[in-house]
């Protein structure tokens, strides 16, 4: 499989490329584990979340060459001079939301809503009997109560972690029907084709 669209859109490498994970929280880990190298990755997410009450996160090494998609800022405050400066010197900014993608173009940088990066998933599970009632507060009959955020995916190998996910996005395809109130679970079942309440 081969991109399809302008040459000028296709990321040129000088040598082999390697897969890792970058941690979004803590881009610097790519940097420190290759040091002077290029690390191109496809950046999506709330990159001013806080972690241990600071966001430090972004911007991000200068190591790091991303292609940001799927940006979500959560107050405009988060935008300080050297975030705008860094977000600029990568654009287009692809944004989760239309007050993103406005407070970005509010500040001259070139920004897009591209969407939650959960609505290109897809699957071929055929579909089933489960209803499922995701972090609802209550259980009702006939329905099965899950919890969305499993922390634990964080412990083990990757392989083992991207294979747990993609077996709950399986459990939400096959599902007849799914209720909740989490735009984590309701954007990939819609991604899915599974009907929500």
């Amino acid at each position: 499989w081969l991109p399809q669209g302008p040459a000028a859109e296709l990321i040129k490498l000088d040598a082999h490329a390697h897969l890792t994970v970058l941690d979004r929280d803590f881009p610097l880990s790519g940097s420190l584990r290759f040091p002077g190298r290029k690390i191109c990755t496809i950046a999506n997410g709330w990159y001013a979340h806080p972690t241990f009450h600071d966001t430090r996160a972004w911007p991000a090494p200068p190591e790091i060459e991303p292609i940001l998609l799927s940006i979500h800022i959560s107050k405009e405050s988060d935008l300080t001079r050297e975030r705008i400066a860094w977000l600029r010197s990568h654009e287009p900014v692809g944004c989760r939301d239309i007050s993103t993608a406005e407070w970005l173009k509010n500040q001259g940088v070139n920004a897009f809503v591209s969407g939650c990066m959960t609505m290109t998933l897809r699957t071929n599970v055929v579909p089933g009997r489960e209803r499922l009632l995701v972090d609802m507060p209550r259980t009702a009959a006939g329905w099965t109560s899950l919890r969305p955020v499993d922390w634990s995916l964080r412990r083990p190998p990757f392989a083992e972690a991207m294979q747990r996910a993609a077996d709950m996005v399986d459990r939400l395809a096959a599902a007849r029907k799914v209720r909740t109130r989490r735009l984590h679970c309701a954007l990939p079942a819609r991604a899915v084709r599974t009907p929500r309440e």
